[in-house]
């Protein structure tokens, strides 16, 4: 299935010739990089406005703020429909390439792989939420498409049992095992515990740590995968993106 996406600025620092520069580099990340690893389809157009985007578009929206006090962008989905907020800089394709590529590989934020925990205070199974590109998100990890920066993303092997000779766990390489977490990278697993759900957060921000909700059945399980139900977990410093570029 082909998925279209739309990339509006609204804010005055980013000029029209940039923003259509800038969307060609990421279709091309796209169509290169996602494609060989995800097997996804897409396109990555820029508009003018939010109402000329056709519909059936998810939209990702640049904007000089966002609310989402402390971070670069996050994604979400608004009665079914994905969507993603950046905010600019001067690095803001970073933000939106790591947007867009969570929001293509897992557009409702549900997808949860199953596989032993790392946090070494919550060993046994858990399942992973997918969220591709916050373990490599620190921007050394980047990697430039056309002269624009880049956010790199791990690949499906990344989740393997075991690490393998030949295996490719990131598009930049710079992920060289499963389940490895890159210096500022992070990422969470949910674990079931006497009819509760835990949110486990697992990276170098801050230590291993878990966050619980005794009012959560495992009923609600998709609930803890899309990041606005998530974020109330999460310490402010969280966030969904890039929040350090």
């Amino acid at each position: 299935m082909l998925r279209q996406i739309a990339l509006v600025s609204q804010t005055a620092s980013l000029s029209g010739s940039e923003l259509a520069s800038g969307a060609a580099a990421l279709q091309c990340q796209v169509t290169r990089d996602l494609a060989l690893h995800w097997s996804i389809n897409a396109t990555v157009d820029d508009f003018p406005t939010l109402d000329e985007v056709p519909v059936g578009y998810w939209p990702i929206i640049i904007e000089n703020k966002i609310p989402q006090p402390g971070v670069a962008g996050y994604h979400t989905d608004e009665r079914g429909q994905p969507f993603a907020l950046v905010e600019f800089s001067p690095n803001w394709t970073l933000a939106v390439s790591h947007e867009l590529i969570e929001m293509l590989v897992d557009p409702y934020g549900k997808t949860l792989v199953p596989g032993q925990s790392v946090d070494p205070s919550n060993r046994g199974r858990v399942q992973y939420l997918v969220e591709a590109c916050d373990p490599c998100e620190n921007p050394n990890n980047a990697y430039t498409v056309n002269g624009f920066l880049v956010s790199d993303f791990y690949t499906p092997r990344y989740f393997d049992p075991q690490k393998s000779a030949g295996v490719q766990y990131s598009a930049n390489g710079k992920i060289t095992e499963p389940r490895q977490i890159l210096r500022i990278g992070q990422f969470f697993a949910c674990s079931i515990r006497n009819s509760y759900m835990r949110l486990i957060k697992v990276g170098n921000l801050h230590s291993a740590a878990g966050l619980k909700d005794d009012s959560a059945h495992p009923s609600s399980l998709t609930g803890f995968g899309r990041r606005e139900d998530c974020s109330r977990f999460i310490p402010t410093r969280r966030k969904s993106s890039i929040a350090r570029i």
